[in-house]
């Protein structure tokens, strides 16, 4: 019975966060690039599972729940393979997990990092803690989880030490092994190369720091850090991992800093969080009959966490583009919407009438014009609608 109000709180909790992000009343650019059914340089396979369901009407809620719930049930995860320490411990890892910033910041977002977040928590399970068989078959399933994982995003493919690990624990022969790493990696890459807009994302990504004064990179790579385990886990997970040298945990940690430090995103923080989740259960195992101040910690984190969410609300506000479609669409028009300036994809996710770039030339076939950028001077006859963001109707 207490197992299963665990679980519908856990619920209650997850489907809470869900409707606070479908409260904010809009998809970010980033959401809406999952949520399109439109060619995008990411990998196939999370796109594809959402395109299924672009024609349900509460598709974005849905999802928001769907990614929210497989976010707070990992703790189950964690509880489990925090078997060998304390009962006290085991608590404080699942509370680390559900409060740290960036789990916060992202349960109940349309992204894949998130999913890749849990993975990697998988990945850890099965590199250290969760008994494997020496099967051939648990290798396999390994280079399927694997493959899935590089097929969800490619950012998945910095947990490459941790599989190897996992699969050295199956026993099987070394060229499986080979096969089962090598194999996923070249087919995502295969996958990769076909498309010019991959390889421009993959330049992009590498070069997007360039203007940024290179002290900074290493102040957003600690924002990172401290977020994804809310500074405490942060400490925990590190010493963990470093004190007890496992392979699989530092290489990845190290592939992640490398690749955060050139490349910032504020929602990459969170595939730290298994990192440390797992550097911290090889911190609490050595301790596990020494007394610990748990509630000082979970006060510490917290706090931490209070702290990070207020210096740091990545994306809090997902813009006016669901506000202003809603506005326009109410008059009942026909037409396009035009938009001067730069623009993502939550408008054309927002907007169910065409989106084009604004141009003079096209104002006699819209309905409305959106001027995120100054718009050439209207026509006498439009009407102002709104001043934040500058938006023009016909009569």
């Amino acid at each position: 019975m207490s197992r299963i109000l665990i679980f519908l709180g856990l619920q209650a909790y997850a489907v809470g966060m869900a409707f606070y992000q479908w409260s904010m009343q809009g998809v970010r650019t980033d959401e809406a690039k999952y949520l399109l059914d439109i060619p995008y340089p990411q990998p196939p396979l999370g796109r594809f599972i959402l395109g299924w369901t672009e024609v349900i009407p509460f598709q974005e809620l849905l999802w928001r729940v769907l990614i929210a719930s497989l976010l707070v049930h990992a703790v189950f995860l964690i509880w489990r393979i925090a078997a060998k320490t304390s009962r006290t411990s085991r608590v404080f890892l699942c509370l680390a997990w559900l409060l740290s910033a960036a789990v916060l910041m992202q349960m109940g977002t349309v992204m894949m990092a998130p999913v890749t977040a849990v993975q990697g928590l998988v990945l850890v399970a099965l590199a250290y803690f969760v008994p494997l068989k020496k099967s051939r078959w648990v290798a396999f399933g390994i280079g399927i989880l694997w493959f899935a994982s590089l097929f969800t995003a490619y950012q998945a493919v910095l947990y490459l030490p941790l599989v190897i690990d996992a699969l050295r624990r199956t026993k099987t022969p070394w060229k499986e092994q080979v096969l089962y790493v090598i194999g996923p990696v070249i087919l995502v890459f295969a996958y990769a190369f076909t498309n010019p807009l991959i390889i421009a994302s993959f330049h992009n990504a590498g070069t997007e720091n360039e203007n940024v004064p290179f002290l900074l990179w290493f102040w957003y790579l600690g924002r990172l850090m401290l977020t994804g385990g809310s500074a405490v886990l942060t400490v925990m997970g590190l010493w963990g991992m470093l004190r007890y040298r496992r392979f699989g945990l530092i290489g990845s940690f190290v592939l992640l800093s490398a690749f955060c430090f050139i490349s910032f995103r504020e929602y990459y923080d969170v595939l730290f969080t298994p990192l440390f989740i797992g550097g911290a259960i090889f911190f609490f195992q050595q301790r596990k009959n020494r007394a610990f101040p748990f509630l000082p910690l979970v006060a510490g984190l917290v706090a931490a966490t209070i702290l990070l969410l207020w210096l740091f609300p990545w994306m809090t506000l997902p813009g006016p583009a669901r506000a202003v479609i809603q506005e326009i669409t109410a008059r009942n028009q026909t037409g396009t919407i035009l938009i001067s300036g730069p623009f993502g994809h939550h408008w054309q996710y927002e907007s169910r009438t065409a989106i084009e770039r604004y141009r003079v030339e096209s104002l006699p076939s819209a309905q409305a014009a959106i001027c995120l950028n100054p718009c050439a001077e209207m026509n006498p006859t439009w009407i102002k609608l709104r001043e934040e963001p500058e938006v023009w109707v016909r009569p």
